[in-house]
């Protein structure tokens, strides 16, 4: 389609404002054009990996809560029966889901737990609470997805957008923003991570976005935790959106 606006302009300014509305102009077009065809048995497919993910989630928190739990393993060492009684006694605590999220951004804390677990013991850990929470949001990602079951999904736009909706960060690099997604039942769209990292990588900067976007519930939380979560990034910059 042609771009609907006149390209009269006096200004550098009006140059420049109407270049930036011919560009999304041909990337709105351009998303018109893109077609998803979807399987046939599409929700047969996703209760199956419903299904599977439920399954990995409890045989992994199984795997995670016995590791900070137990104290057998270490049965021969002196302190092993002294933790049993600090958690009978309540001075150890005990792990819950919860504590999980915690866990997984500050991965120091799972010796508060079992102090018993090596380095190597502690990072496996570590790593099983990131899977377990990328599990969780899946696990969201597919309540939603079946959700739309006797709709019909084929021109349905949030059925094809959270479908084809794919993480663009790193979880190991930004766990906060892994838990924030499992604890607020939501996924992290890729057009509110290119905002928010060009936040980041760019003080100061004013960026404008429609309005439903995700600026107040996402973007904004998104930007508050990554500047909170290292006390060595200084200060909160002033941010405009």
């Amino acid at each position: 389609k042609e771009f609907p606006l006149l390209n009269s302009f006096d200004t550098t300014l009006e140059k420049e404002v109407y270049g930036e509305l011919e560009n999304s102009w041909k990337i709105h077009c351009k998303e018109l054009r893109s077609k998803v065809v979807l399987a046939v048995n599409i929700f047969s497919e996703l209760t199956y990996i419903k299904m599977e993910v439920e399954s990995s989630l409890k045989n992994l928190q199984g795997y995670v809560f016995d590791a900070l739990n137990n104290a057998s393993q270490f049965q021969d060492h002196w302190y092993a029966q002294i933790l049993h009684f600090f958690r009978l006694a309540n001075i150890r605590p005990s792990p819950t889901k919860k504590d999980l999220g915690i866990l997984a951004i500050n991965p120091g804390h799972i010796e508060i737990f079992n102090p018993l677990l090596s380095k190597k013991a502690q990072e496996n850990v570590k790593i099983a609470i990131i899977i377990w929470l990328e599990l969780c949001v899946l696990e969201d990602k597919c309540n939603f997805l079946l959700s739309f079951e006797h709709e019909n999904v084929v021109s349905h736009k949030d059925f094809l957008k959270e479908l084809t909706s794919v993480r663009e960060w790193n979880v190991l690099q930004h766990p906060y923003w892994l838990v924030f997604e499992m604890e607020q039942n939501i996924r992290i769209r890729p057009e509110q991570y290119t905002i928010t990292n060009h936040l980041i990588e760019n003080r100061g900067n004013v960026v404008q976005l429609n309005m439903g976007l995700g600026k107040t519930r996402v973007i904004l939380p998104m930007l508050i935790l990554y500047w909170s979560s290292d006390l060595e990034k200084n200060a909160i910059p002033r941010l405009c959106i």
